[in-house]
């Protein structure tokens, strides 16, 4: 799918539910979380939250002047991921952080490349925080 078509289905939802993206929380895991840091990056649009889940920032970079950084971040990684490797979660906590975003990072020991009970519980408690 499309940059152009997520960015349309997200609009069209909220346009449907009457709400804005400030209402909503851009979520991914492994590439999906890729995805929606990149489609936020794009939309230049402030979100409730964007939650990433075992994935990286493919392109580092300064976001001056985008309404983005004002999105809360929730980055969770499992220390022995062996398909995206836990350096990146680092990686991405350090950009997102020097470009101004609320950054909550968690680097979960014992756990690989997977959404676990306890990834489930962070992501419940920072939604219920950012709703």
């Amino acid at each position: 799918m499309s940059i152009k078509q997520l960015t349309e289905y997200i609009n069209n939802l909220c346009l449907l539910n009457a709400l804005s993206h400030q209402d909503c929380f851009l979520i991914g895991f492994s590439q999906g979380a890729m995805i929606a840091y990149e489609l936020g990056i794009y939309l230049k649009q402030e979100f409730a939250g964007c939650i990433m889940l075992s994935g990286r920032i493919l392109s580092p970079q300064r976001l001056d002047n985008n309404l983005f950084i004002k999105t809360p971040m929730l980055i969770i990684h499992g220390a022995k991921d062996d398909l995206v490797k836990p350096q990146y979660f680092k990686e991405a906590c350090q950009s997102t952080k020097s470009n101004g975003f609320i950054v909550q990072g968690h680097l979960i020991e014992g756990e690989g490349h997977t959404i676990s009970s306890k990834t489930i519980h962070l992501v419940q408690n920072f939604l219920k925080k950012y709703v």
